[in-house]
């Protein structure tokens, strides 16, 4: 832990944010084949159930994980105050449980879609299995112990593959990807239950759970929004343009949020208990934002860059050429990959420094201009759809950056220059394969795969060297008042 006396950011954060993205480069790579393969044996129509499904189980998953930001959050908690937490999940994950069983017919009567109701509960039924492990992950994540969750999360994420795998080849097409999205989750739940050996006695006191409820309200509010904002975005597209155009636009949201599923929330996971540590210090608060906002833009702009630069090959590489209708509702999208990488970083802030409020206003307006957006333009079709969120993810990226670092001595122009050595290397370093690829005017994937790649990430590498990115990082210092 930090004490009195001058350290090496760099040592100190690269070693934990090293093991993070470790562990997440297993994850993409088998998220990475798994998207490969399942667009190999499926239909968009089962994609379309896959989203239709994972919209609800999204919003359920905001009610169980209630108190998550709470907990890692607060200091000291008693343990007759844990206990309370603690049930509160599981109570909470058995009524949604129960209601989503009651109602499957009427999921299914709104949704038009007669898989709906089965895939609901049963995925809600998993969700309830996993919400007894919340508890013992928070643990892990407060202490900081990054290296044991990264093998945890690995072991889970193989098992998942495997299953939903086993399941697709099965033929039971659309339920691969249903225990895909729960048992990698439930699987390391597991697993970090049985490590922390804590099962606590029923214990449940609503005075407990006051301040939780407080901080908490604000958050549940916004990621339900996001989830609402999600599940309008496909109830829409579903009835004005039908399952397929679901299906089509499912995939490219998972192609324009891979940076952001990648890089930026698995670094969020060391920032917010992080910065919560060092929020009473503000000039060690404000160094250790700055530095994780500066490693987030080495390692994600890059991606970033990279699908705005070739999009066609990226649908190609991914999903086959049998989802060729994907390419252009991606160009249309694109640019949202980089407004929502740099949005989310500000919500570090507002957990840290306990101003979750200011992100349920920013989540209400999202929805607002989301679905009057796509309002204005679904009658033109899926890309014109696409443009409307790239235009309101940019219309938000000031106000919501002037509001995450107010009250702070942390100024815009700071935040600017934290990105843009990550932003002139990932430029840079496209140029030359960029005009590679066009000198070689070739159509061919594994031509790509085999010369343009390679070429991208030494490119990178080389531009980082020039610049000794790097080593500027591992030397940089931060002083504890």
């Amino acid at each position: 832990m930090l004490v009195e006396q001058k350290l090496s950011m760099g040592n100190f954060l690269i070693a934990r944010i090293g093991y993070i993205l470790s562990s997440r480069v297993l994850v993409a790579g088998l998220n990475f084949v798994s998207i490969i393969i399942f667009a190999r044996y499926l239909l968009p129509e089962d994609f379309g159930i896959f989203a239709m499904t994972i919209s609800i189980a999204g919003l359920y998953r905001v009610f169980v994980n209630f108190f998550t930001e709470y907990l890692i959050y607060a200091k000291d908690l008693r343990s007759n105050e844990c206990a309370s937490f603690f049930w509160a999940n599981i109570i909470t994950a058995f009524f949604l449980f129960l209601i989503t069983f009651a109602f499957k017919s009427e999921i299914v009567q709104v949704s038009k879609m007669p898989e709906l109701g089965l895939t609901s509960t049963v995925l809600s039924f998993l969700i309830l299995i996993e919400s007894f492990g919340i508890q013992s992950r928070i643990e892990m994540i407060k202490s900081l112990r990054f290296k044991a969750i990264s093998i945890v999360e690995s072991i889970s994420i193989i098992g998942s593959f495997v299953i939903s795998l086993l399941i697709i080849l099965k033929g039971y097409a659309f339920w691969g990807l249903i225990f895909k999205f729960s048992l990698d989750i439930l699987i390391a739940n597991s697993i970090f239950l049985f490590l922390s050996r804590r099962v606590f006695k029923f214990h449940l006191r609503f005075s407990d759970l006051y301040k939780g409820v407080s901080y908490s309200l604000p958050i549940i509010g916004k990621t339900f929004f996001v989830g609402l904002s999600l599940f309008l975005q496909n109830f829409l597209i579903n009835n004005y343009l039908g399952k397929l155009s679901v299906g089509i636009f499912n995939q490219t949201t998972k192609l324009y949020t891979l940076p952001l599923q990648t890089v930026v929330y698995p670094i969020g996971r060391l920032a917010f208990p992080l910065l919560s540590k060092m929020k009473e210090n503000p000039i060690l608060f404000k160094e250790t934002y700055l530095f994780l906002c500066q490693v987030v833009s080495i390692v994600v702009l890059p991606l970033v860059f990279f699908i705005i630069v070739f999009p066609s090959e990226v649908v190609f590489l991914i999903l086959g050429k049998n989802w060729i209708a994907v390419i252009p509702i991606l160009k249309g999208a694109s640019f949202a990959v980089l407004a929502t990488s740099i949005v989310n970083i500000q919500n570090w802030l507002f957990l840290s420094l306990g101003k979750p409020s200011k992100m349920l206003v920013i989540s209400i307006a999202k929805l607002i201009l989301y679905i009057a957006f796509i309002f204005m333009t679904i009658d033109r079709g899926l890309y014109f759809v696409a443009l409307a969120i790239s235009l309101a993810e940019f219309i938000l990226i000031v106000p919501s950056v002037m509001w995450a670092i107010q009250g702070t001595n942390i100024s815009i122009l700071d935040i600017l220059k934290s990105q843009l050595c990550g932003c002139f290397s990932a430029l840079t370093s496209l140029l030359l394969p960029f005009l590679l690829w066009k000198y070689l005017n070739s159509e061919s994937i594994k031509l790509f795969a085999l010369i343009i790649i390679p070429f991208c990430v030494l490119c990178y590498l080389a531009s980082l060297r020039y610049f000794n990115v790097i080593e500027k990082l591992k030397q940089k210092d931060l002083v504890k008042a």
